[in-house]
């Protein structure tokens, strides 16, 4: 089960033709900028040619919301096959 907000954009009722591209950082913006720049370039990068989904960038990584999760314990986020 899938929680926050890319859970509630996948109910049936809010169904679109867009792909939504959620980014941020492990660490905030006036800790680390660089992070926080790099997953926003991605994001606006990968979002020129994404099929419809809805999609994480974070730590270098895009992929849909359910194939990525946060490892607390490294402080990444990583990819599931």
């Amino acid at each position: 089960m899938f929680s926050g907000t890319s859970w509630v954009i996948t109910e049936p009722a809010a169904v679109m033709e867009s792909s939504p591209i959620f980014t941020g950082a492990m660490k905030p913006y006036e800790i680390n900028p660089i992070e926080a720049t790099s997953n926003l370039m991605l994001a606006i990068g990968f979002s020129q040619n994404a099929k419809e989904g809805i999609y994480i960038s974070m730590h270098g990584i895009v992929k849909k919301y359910n194939k990525i999760k946060k490892d607390y314990k490294k402080g990444i986020f990583i990819a599931n096959n």
